[in-house]
């Protein structure tokens, strides 16, 4: 949290502000690995190129383990801590479903609580059960579908004019 500023008198007693603190955080850097054996010659004499071939189950192996570990890892044996484990995220997560179902009107209440400095660079990260059931919500007045699908190539969809994110649960 930050503190609060005030108009005061130019010759007015001075009180500190208080509210913005420090501390150190301790990062315990964790290793991804995974292990492919091919020599030289499997590399040079294959009848495709076997090093692409690699590379690519490499990536995807790492993209799905990262992919699991930034939602849902404990940050000791599972990778970094997940946003769905951290306890100060889960404390301040903004439930506005009331009834346990989605609807149009909960997306619209939810982008307004942010404060203003988060609402520029505010973004939905959603996995894709719950990105399927948002594409079908239309709101009642004008039949607008909730989530719009950005026609430029390699553009994130968009909900409210803030780009959707998914992540494979």
């Amino acid at each position: 949290a930050y503190g609060v500023a005030t108009w005061e008198a130019e010759s007015a007693t001075k009180t500190e502000t208080t509210g913005l603190t420090y501390a150190l955080t301790t990062i315990i850097p964790q290793e991804i690995k995974i292990l492919y054996k091919a020599t030289q010659k499997m590399l040079e004499d294959s009848e495709f190129n076997l090093e692409a071939d690699i590379a690519y189950a490499v990536g995807r192996a790492f993209g799905d383990l990262e992919s699991t570990a930034y939602f849902s890892g404990n940050g000791t044996t599972t990778g970094p801590e997940g946003l769905n484990t951290n306890a100060v995220i889960e404390a301040d997560h903004i439930d506005n479903v009331t009834d346990n179902t989605l609807a149009f009107d909960d997306f619209i209440r939810t982008q307004y609580t942010l404060e203003e400095p988060y609402i520029p660079n505010a973004s939905w990260l959603l996995n894709r059960t719950t990105l399927g059931v948002c594409i079908g919500l239309k709101s009642a007045t004008t039949t607008m579908y909730l989530v719009q699908p950005n026609l430029q190539a390699g553009q994130p969809a968009m909900i409210s004019g803030s780009p959707v994110y998914t992540w494979a649960a």
